[in-house]
């Protein structure tokens, strides 16, 4: 099952690290792998598209320089730098903008690692004091 996140926004860059180690990075990855081959999945695909975006983009640059070197990854370049942009001027702040794309990059890491690990298994339940 997945879930929409209602709360206010944690600008900071420490944030990433406890998402990593917390695993809540990895919840996307593990529902869209939960939905494989089920209705649902290309919703939840769609609301997650982002983070694919930020894998392609990724993927794009060390594939960009074997084909057409360095010329061919400063045209990649251009893409992140116009996104940036993109991101500062909706944002209305540079910091922002640099913090949502960070926070994409890292969501989609934790997506790929959540897809192929799976869920953990549920830990042993807790006795509870008389």
């Amino acid at each position: 099952m997945a879930a929409k996140h209602w709360s206010a926004p944690r600008p900071s860059f420490a944030e990433y690290g406890r998402r990593w180690r917390t695993g809540l990075c990895f919840g996307p990855g593990q529902a869209l792998r939960m939905y494989v081959g089920r209705p649902g999945f290309a919703e939840l695909f769609a609301r997650n598209v982002h983070y694919a975006a930020m894998l392609v983009l990724a993927v794009a640059a060390p594939l960009a320089f074997l084909i057409g070197g360095a010329q061919a990854l400063a045209v990649w370049a251009l893409i992140p730098l116009a996104l940036f942009a993109l991101m500062s001027v909706r944002k209305r702040n540079a910091r922002l903008a640099l913090h949502s794309l960070t926070t994409w990059s890292v969501m989609a890491a934790g997506t790929v690692v959540g897809f192929v690990r799976g869920g953990l298994p549920a830990p042993a339940p807790v006795e509870e004091a008389a």
